[in-house]
């Protein structure tokens, strides 16, 4: 069930936020699922090893805008 709350919370600062997780550290492809970041390293660069958390630049954004 936790796992299930997490997913929704990633969800809502996709859909809400437009805070995207996962990006890819060789160009700007970002996606809320890191497995999709990977094939897309594997497809466009040669590589899975490409895969970036974003999550706490995102946090911060948020907490900037709410004090800013």
């Amino acid at each position: 069930m936790n796992r299930i709350k997490g997913f929704h919370i990633l969800w809502h600062l996709n859909n809400d936020l437009g805070i995207v997780r996962y990006s890819c550290r060789f160009c700007d492809f970002k996606h809320d699922r890191p497995q999709s970041v990977t094939t897309h390293g594997k497809k466009e660069h040669g590589t899975d090893d490409c895969l970036e958390d974003s999550l706490y630049v995102g946090v911060y954004l948020v907490l900037y805008r709410l004090v800013y």
